[in-house]
């Protein structure tokens, strides 16, 4: 409460600011519905919009930098799927039979160069967060 105090004494108006409920949240994990029940009190008004946008660029940047906006089907024409192994194997030696960075089939790539690797085999999931690529 001490870090809302702060922020609350330094208003000039009655509204707190969007940004600054989002950074409160995001920063200090202080809750935005808490932010609105002792700014409530104190006759303070929280900018809801504000903290949804801030909210929604937070997200927005979350998915660039994890990649899970990209539809690498949609990026990548591949001639043959990998083959799953992993019921059965926790190690493999698959073969690399594609690369590619940011859409584009390349030869080589570097050390810490983000790209697609398509192998014959793995044990990995084609996909995150379920079996859809389990077939």
């Amino acid at each position: 409460l001490a870090l809302l105090d702060e922020e609350l004494a330094k208003l000039s108006g009655d509204t707190l600011d969007g940004e600054t409920a989002f950074r409160l949240y995001d920063t200090y994990g202080f809750p935005v519905d808490l932010t609105a029940d002792v700014c409530r009190e104190r006759n303070i008004k929280v900018d809801e919009a504000g903290f949804e946008a801030a909210m929604e660029e937070q997200r927005r940047r979350a998915r660039e930098a994890s990649g899970f906006g990209d539809d690498y089907n949609a990026m990548i024409r591949v001639d043959s799927a990998s083959e799953f192994k992993g019921y059965d194997h926790l190690e493999l030696n698959g073969k690399v039979t594609a690369l590619f960075v940011d859409g584009k089939a390349v030869d080589a790539i570097n050390a810490g160069q983000e790209a697609v690797v398509v192998l014959d085999q793995t044990p990995f999931y084609a996909e995150s967060g379920g079996q859809v690529g389990d077939k």
